[in-house]
């Protein structure tokens, strides 16, 4: 058998593979102790892709309302990303600027970054 060879991966690869990585992840908004609030499909209609495509950071809009969480008030202070609908660890997660939720009209907006290595 013959050593493997290693070839770097160009820039339109690279595009690809942030593409196919994101495409089926989930977006998790928690309170602030960490517990899960609401998680949705990056396909579903409140989430939106904000920014380029196959450029790092790949950048998640979630506009919820108060009507979308189990029980209110509620405040929305981390995200989460996973991997699927039920994974218990998160491929990232972080504090954000939180948000007070107390009617079910009430809305806000959460952006996730992800910064993806080169």
């Amino acid at each position: 058998m013959t050593n493997p060879i290693s070839v770097p991966i160009g820039p339109i690869g690279y595009q690809d593979m942030i593409e196919k990585a994101v495409e089926h992840w989930y977006v998790e908004l928690q309170d602030g102790a960490g517990n899960k609030l609401l998680r949705i499909n990056t396909s579903d209609s409140r989430c939106e892709r904000v920014g380029a495509v196959g450029t790092s950071p790949v950048r998640f809009k979630m506009t919820v309302t108060g009507a979308d969480m189990p029980s209110l008030p509620t405040e929305v202070a981390r995200t989460a990303i996973f991997r699927n609908s039920t994974d218990s660890t998160p491929i990232a997660e972080g504090p954000i600027v939180g948000a007070l939720l107390y009617l079910p009209t009430d809305q806000v907006a959460v952006i996730t970054p992800i910064y993806v290595p080169e």
